[in-house]
């Protein structure tokens, strides 16, 4: 599991995911939407649903 620190909490299907992960997912645009590896959804640093997720619950 990812340092607690180092991690937050997808908005459309809470998981949680290192923030490592997720900017992996963004392409590794520090600036860019952090995207669930999970769902696919795409959110803003501080949890704000940007883009809906790529897959349903």
């Amino acid at each position: 599991m990812a340092d607690p620190e180092n991690t937050i909490r997808c908005p459309a299907c809470s998981q949680v995911v290192g923030l490592d992960e997720a900017v992996a997912k963004a392409g590794g645009d520090e600036a860019a939407p952090l995207t669930c590896p999970t769902c696919g959804a795409g959110f803003d640093r501080d949890g704000t649903l940007v883009h809906e997720p790529a897959i349903g619950p």
